[in-house]
């Protein structure tokens, strides 16, 4: 491998959406020689479908997939507030195209075939941007109101507001997205 970065020091789960097998098994490889852990899916439903049960770190979409451009899994998982940050990777160079990716919703955009290490620095510091905005919105006071957004309590006057799970999602999405219009 031709990367002398160090491996990361965790476990970063990372959801890998690639139709070109031979593409994906080469970059999951050198991923995981870096200490990531990699889901690989080839279609845009089978990413979806894993995507909504479970948590990843990063997302590496490639654009062109047979069932559905990685554009529509990236705006479907937007919608149901499920979407992990997003680098496109993918053969598309067009000034165009990384525009609208980017104003899709895309946090980067690396042309195929990456090299390794770029891709790694690349992951790192969107992992960095992330994980910095995530420690400033830990928790919250609001008057007589805790919320913590890591452990996902509620608590009025030091007590935790009990409430189904349900409701808990509901609280915790109106709280992130107070004074904006939520459908």
């Amino acid at each position: 491998m031709s990367d002398n970065s160090p491996p990361v020091d965790h476990m970063t789960k990372i959801v890998f959406l690639e139709d070109d097998l031979l593409f994906a098994e080469n970059i999951c490889r050198e991923l995981e020689a870096l200490n990531y852990e990699v889901s690989h899916f080839t279609t845009g439903q089978s990413c979806l479908s894993h995507l909504v049960l479970h948590d990843y770190d990063v997302c590496l979409f490639d654009w062109n997939l047979p069932d559905m451009p990685g554009t529509e899994v990236m705006d479907r998982l937007r919608k149901i507030r499920r979407m992990p940050p997003v680098i496109f990777m993918t053969g598309n160079d067009a000034e165009s195209d990384v525009a609208q990716v980017l104003m899709a919703g895309a946090d980067d955009y690396v042309i195929k075939p990456p090299e390794i290490g770029v891709l790694h620095a690349r992951i790192q510091a969107l992992l960095r941007r992330v994980r910095k905005h995530e420690q400033s919105v830990r928790k919250e006071v609001l008057g007589h109101l805790t919320i913590d957004y890591q452990s996902k309590v509620i608590s009025r006057h030091g007590k935790p507001v009990a409430m189904t799970g349900s409701e808990t999602i509901l609280a915790f999405d109106l709280f992130m997205h107070r004074g904006q219009i939520v459908t």
